[in-house]
């Protein structure tokens, strides 16, 4: 669990059973947590971290070299895609490979916005390895990671809208109050 800057580590297989030294320090708010492989990935507002380890008092953080982290209230644009993540940070739609954030929409989209202005209603997922970042009454993104590529200029731009985005199983799976025009 994660309280302002600190992620609390439980006890091998007590998930309830937190230790008084299970417990990593931050730079920056944690903004959001993801699982990747063996590994958990930690953002703040400005940074993506590593974090793995087999016990609670032996996990370690490792800082990615970028300053893309996510916004508070933005947790709800992290996706998996393949073996990737891929999330929308201050100026773009992010993908972390394990090793390295590459903004995706540098040096395409000039002026890059979250389809809401008040980033707790963005929300994402993926379906049929394409990320979608929408919210309710505003056009959103797609960025279909099998086009890509091709140049993707031409297909980032959705003209989607979302009240909900349910996740069953890992997957993204649109119900009737999501409308893609």
């Amino acid at each position: 669990g994660a309280v302002d800057t600190k992620l609390y580590i439980s006890n091998y297989a007590k998930p309830n059973n937190y230790a008084i030294d299970g417990y990593l320090d931050f730079d920056g708010q944690i903004t959001g947590i993801v699982s990747r492989g063996g590994e958990a990935v930690v953002f703040t507002e400005f940074g993506v971290y590593r974090v793995y380890g087999n016990a609670h008092n032996e996990m370690r953080k490792v800082e990615v070299p970028t300053v893309h982290g996510i916004p508070v209230g933005g947790h709800k644009t992290i996706s998996k895609i393949k073996d990737s993540i891929i999330y929308a940070s201050h100026t773009g739609i992010c993908i972390f490979d394990g090793r390295n954030v590459t903004v995706l929409t540098d040096n395409i989209i000039q002026d890059f916005a979250k389809p809401s202005a008040n980033i707790s209603d963005n929300v994402s997922g993926v379906i049929d390895n394409t990320y979608y970042l929408l919210a309710d009454g505003s056009d959103g993104w797609k960025v279909d990671m099998k086009r890509l590529a091709s140049p993707i200029k031409d297909h980032m731009r959705t003209f989607g809208t979302a009240q909900l985005l349910y996740y069953y199983g890992g997957l993204a799976i649109p119900n009737s109050t999501i409308v893609l025009k």
